[in-house]
């Protein structure tokens, strides 16, 4: 019997383990899921930010680009590598073709739009900063030279503008990283000065020894 009642106990005891250890994966689990809703959430933001930017506010096909940089982020890869129709496929079967002009038109207006920022103000900082980013240099240049009477101006490519939409979302990410890595470095340090001269009563001493220390760390 005691023998029978300590098997008892451990079995008791592993079933209520499991349940916690269940308890503690689905609340692990439910804030998983709320994480990757914040990110989509943000990546939908900063991309309607970008967007608007390049002058395609009310373009319909803003919506479609939107939802191609969350599927290309969600499931990996770049456009390149699957194909624009694949992806157009993807993201609305029933009408793929629809989806890629809509698009393309879009990608046109942002076109027209960098090509007239150029035009007033080469140093203009939407320009500079996009330009060269998701579209050839030399399609910016024969749209420039349309807008100014002359040619029939630059082509746009839905493909390329999409990578260069990605590796610009990805470069603005790890540059956001860094400076959070270099705040949290900054605050870590400053901790580990006060620890360490909390004693001093020279509020001088302590910053000047903080700085003296990031500067080698």
């Amino acid at each position: 019997r005691p023998v029978f009642m300590h098997h008892f106990r451990n079995a008791k005891n592993q079933i209520e383990n499991e349940k916690v250890l269940a308890a503690i994966r689905g609340v692990f689990a439910l804030q998983n899921s709320a994480k990757k809703d914040s990110r989509e959430d943000e990546l939908r933001q900063r991309l309607r930010y970008i967007l608007s930017q390049l002058g395609m506010s009310g373009e319909r096909g803003t919506q479609d680009i939107i939802d191609a940089c969350c599927f290309v982020r969600e499931h990996g890869g770049t456009v390149s590598s699957s194909g624009i129709r694949a992806l157009c496929m993807a993201l609305c079967p029933d009408a793929p073709k629809s989806t890629e002009q809509r698009m393309r038109r879009a990608i046109e207006r942002s076109l027209r739009h960098i090509a007239s920022l150029g035009l007033e103000d080469y140093t203009n900082e939407v320009f500079v900063r996009y330009a060269t980013h998701l579209f050839p240099f030399e399609e910016v240049r024969r749209e420039m030279a349309a807008i100014q009477g002359r040619g029939r101006g630059g082509h746009v490519s839905v493909k390329t503008f999409l990578d260069g939409l990605m590796v610009l979302l990805e470069t603005e990410a790890e540059f956001e990283n860094l400076t959070h890595c270099a705040c949290a470095q900054w605050v870590k340090l400053y901790i580990y000065a006060y620890l360490q001269f909390h004693n001093s009563q020279n509020i001088h001493n302590k910053m000047s020894v903080l700085v003296d220390y990031a500067e080698t760390a």
